[in-house]
């Protein structure tokens, strides 16, 4: 993926969400690059619905939010609004999360893409385009890459503020939901 298109992407999010720290815009960038593959280590359909099934009696319907949202290299966040509002039913939704973890790229190649985008929001932040402290985001990304790339949480902040309930999908397994909304990418 282009830089101006990741870059162009965290410039969303920035607007959207103008509360998120280092920790989110990493969070974004791992789910860009590695998808849901972090789930893969005890998988099973069974426990996805289950704890999809958990979330949804946690949440209620929200106008304002984005159904889909892109986040590079073909992954998006899908709301799990989208199964609130009949968009996609549960079982579509799992079975698209499970074969989004499916992905063919290796992890090597996924850890290269990923050193080269935290570089690029590490420029970012120097030229004041993505809003955020520079010594705190080389630090975080520092300690980040010294633990070699895990999967990490949304910050609390941006918890409290945005609510955020979705789950990563690959393009190739949105297609029903992509002409449902209307989504044109």
């Amino acid at each position: 993926m282009k830089e101006d298109t990741l870059l162009s992407i965290w410039l969303v999010h920035q607007q959207k969400y103008p509360h998120m720290s280092i920790e989110d815009y990493v969070k974004l960038i791992h789910q860009s690059v590695y998808g849901p593959l972090h789930m893969m280590d005890h998988p099973s359909i069974d426990k996805l619905q289950s704890y999809l099934d958990y979330e949804l009696k946690l949440m209620s319907i929200k106008k304002e939010k984005d159904i889909i949202v892109p986040i590079g290299f073909g992954y998006f966040r899908v709301d799990l609004q989208a199964v609130l509002l009949g968009l996609i039913d549960k079982e579509e939704l799992v079975q698209a999360f499970y074969l989004s973890m499916k992905d063919s790229i290796t992890v090597q190649t996924r850890d290269d893409v990923m050193k080269r985008c935290l570089k690029d929001l590490l420029n970012a932040i120097d030229n004041k385009q993505i809003l955020l402290d520079n010594t705190e985001g080389k630090h975080f990304i520092a300690k980040y890459e010294k633990a070699s790339y895990p999967a990490i949480h949304h910050s609390e902040k941006y918890k409290n503020l945005y609510h955020p309930h979705y789950r990563v999908i690959h393009r190739s397994y949105l297609t029903d939901i992509f002409q449902k909304t209307a989504y044109k990418e």
